[in-house]
């Protein structure tokens, strides 16, 4: 409300939402306050610029909102698919499917990249990725029966899986958070050392996560994989390049 004040802005009791973050297993009175004259309750879920966010901090709504919009969308692409050649089809694919999927991906998705095949796979990754099955077998003409291989149908559209989406994306984040020195993100992650160890003799800026958290656990793991030239470039353009090549020898 200071913020608001301070900055000659007038607060909408009818769009404000009071949202406290606890654990599930934790149960709480609901809470209240109180905004020009209005009482505002306390809610499990809100939308922040088309982001589902609940207060245990699952991603469920988000998922299954996504899927919902997307399942409309294949449903589309395919009336549409006897009419239209591959390229047209992809070029739709990218703004009504993929770009849903891509939007906000770092901040619902870290917490179930995968780095290796024996990694268990999350079943909201799973979900996502049928989605995303179902668009290349209609840019591709490809039917189940026909037991095409993902990954084939991945390189022939130049897409990236599911779960190379949400890499790619945690790791520039993390980047631009290191480039740009972004508050708050850019300590996620420090030098690794000790007492018997000097900052001058790490020589592979190896970081460490200096919080346990989903974000900060995996974008670790990414960044050091990372080669010299993405940690040293101070051009996105350089840092895409070299985040692309990592995350396309991650599982799909």
């Amino acid at each position: 409300m200071d913020y608001f004040a301070t900055n000659k802005m007038v607060t909408n009791p009818s769009k404000t939402g009071l949202l406290i973050l606890r654990p599930s297993k934790i149960q709480e009175k609901s809470a209240s306050i109180k905004i020009a004259g209005e009482n505002i309750s306390e809610i499990q879920e809100t939308n922040i610029l088309g982001l589902w966010v609940t207060n245990d901090l699952k991603w469920k709504k988000q998922v299954d909102t996504l899927v919902s919009e997307t399942n409309y969308s294949l449903s589309v692409l395919r009336r549409l698919q006897k009419f239209l050649s591959d390229r047209e089809l992809k070029m739709l694919a990218e703004g009504m499917i993929m770009s849903k999927i891509r939007y906000c991906a770092a901040v619902y998705g870290s917490e179930w990249i995968r780095m290796k095949e024996e990694d268990p796979l999350s079943a909201m990754q799973f979900t996502i990725q049928k989605i995303q099955n179902n668009a290349l077998r209609i840019i591709t003409n490809n039917k189940r029966s026909d037991h095409v291989r993902i990954t084939d149908m991945l390189k022939a559209t130049g897409w990236q899986s599911i779960n190379q989406i949400v890499s790619y994306a945690s790791l520039i984040e993390m980047w631009k958070a290191k480039a740009f020195e972004v508050p708050y993100l850019d300590s996620l992650l420090q030098l690794k050392h000790n007492e018997y160890q000097s900052l001058r003799s790490n020589k592979k800026d190896i970081l460490k996560s200096t919080i346990d958290e989903p974000f900060a656990n995996i974008v670790e793991k990414l960044y050091n994989m990372s080669t010299d030239r993405f940690k040293q470039t101070n051009l996105i353009v350089n840092a895409k390049n070299e985040a692309r090549i990592l995350v396309n020898t991650l599982p799909i």
